[in-house]
């Protein structure tokens, strides 16, 4: 194994964990919380708009390292990831579901009213 520390996410997020500290990229432009049934935030994802480049979308996890260190990593969560709106779900489980392509347009989705929007990350 290389010098590098692995770290392995928690799931869901301990209420203890600290904020998710400045990115590098600034604020971000939007923000998803992947929440399980129960609301119990899994992981976030972060979009950075930078003014002279493409979209950056990245996912973050507080995980532990096997010295027992916790800490918010850029680092997506293992497959196969949950779908973003679980919460949504559970609170209506005979609605309608959409499942779009990304959160952005999930949330737009969603806007309706009329089902319940879903995305997942399939690759971070």
């Amino acid at each position: 194994m290389s010098a590098r520390k692995a770290w392995t996410p928690i799931i869901p997020v301990p209420d203890y964990a600290p904020p998710i500290p400045r990115h590098r990229f600034g604020t971000p432009s939007a923000i998803w919380d992947y929440r399980d049934e129960n609301s119990r935030l899994l992981f976030r994802i972060f979009r950075f708009d930078p003014p002279a480049g493409k979209k950056d979308v990245v996912p973050f996890c507080y995980c532990e390292n096997a010295q027992g260190e916790r800490e918010w990593r850029q680092k997506a969560p293992r497959e196969p990831r949950p779908l973003n709106g679980l919460e949504a779900l559970a609170a209506r489980p005979d609605a309608p579901v959409v499942v779009c392509e990304g959160e952005k347009t999930a949330g737009h989705a969603a806007a309706s009213k009329d089902c319940i929007a879903a995305s997942r990350k399939t690759s971070v």
